[in-house]
């Protein structure tokens, strides 16, 4: 009596994209001296096996496009927009940067390519400058005339965080809007 051994992995399936086509293990079969594996008698059964089997699906995704927009922040994080398109796979005997039809039929799409045909993806992450801030109001000055209509003032410092030169603050050390007011 023969000994059939451990089927191997199944090979690829041999069919093309979106096609179907077979894959095959394999056994050796193990014979005392004058046996014949070939023998259906022996003990050993089938020595190879065969599956129907689905290629690839049909269609996948293309690379991420480069962004289409500017990205919404110089700096601390942002996001820019981008697409990719369904396409069909190239065949075997194709150059795989040969030109291919864009999937658009709903099982195509949703077999090959699921998920999103557009994102918004990272930008601008390096963290911003610190920014300056004004400090609190100084007290108003006495008035420049003693009638007739003089005028008063006061202001304010524009503070960097501690520790930060001007020159690595956000607008070189200003803060944005008015330093003085009067009336």
């Amino acid at each position: 009596m023969c000994t059939p051994g451990e089927w191997s992995e199944w090979t690829e399936c041999d069919a093309e994209p979106g096609e179907y086509g077979q894959k095959f293990r394999e056994r050796d079969c193990s014979c005392p001296p004058g046996g014949d594996e070939l023998n259906p008698d022996c003990g050993c059964g089938d020595l190879k096996e065969c599956l129907s089997c689905k290629g690839e699906s049909l269609c996948e995704w293309s690379p991420w496009s480069e962004p289409k927009a500017p990205c919404t922040s110089t700096c601390g994080g942002g996001t820019q927009p981008r697409d990719r398109t369904c396409n069909e796979r190239p065949k075997s005997f194709e150059a795989p940067d040969s030109p291919r039809r864009t999937c658009d039929s709903v099982p195509e799409i949703e077999e090959g390519c699921p998920g999103a045909f557009t994102e918004q993806t990272p930008c601008s992450v390096d963290a911003c400058p610190p920014k300056c801030e004004f400090g609190e109001w100084t007290c108003w000055s006495e008035c420049s005339a003693t009638c007739g209509g003089g005028k008063m003032s006061r202001d304010r410092p524009c503070n960097c965080p501690e520790g930060v030169p001007e020159s690595e603050c956000e607008n070189n050390g200003q803060c944005e809007g008015e330093p003085i007011e009067g009336y």
